[in-house]
């Protein structure tokens, strides 16, 4: 009987520190605000060819100009 208590014992803490733990984690994250959002990209016009062996897709970012890439799957080569 003894052993269930320890056992339960040490469950408790074990999990109290892990709780702890991860607040720790999540406070030294960065905020998200307006200057984060202006460095942020998007993927548009994904396509892929009809025999699957090439994509095309360009990233765009908040402000400038987007780029193209056009990927050859069979090769792994990659055309900006």
């Amino acid at each position: 009987m003894r052993i269930i208590y320890l056992i339960h014992y040490l469950m408790m803490v074990l999990l109290t520190f892990i709780s702890f733990s991860n607040e720790g984690l999540a406070q030294s994250k960065k905020p998200l605000n307006s200057t984060v959002y202006d460095g942020w990209k998007s993927v548009e016009g994904e396509k892929i060819s009809f025999d699957g062996n090439w994509i095309l897709f360009s990233i765009t970012p908040q402000e400038g100009d987007a780029n193209l890439f056009i990927k050859d799957i069979r090769q792994r080569e990659e055309k900006t």
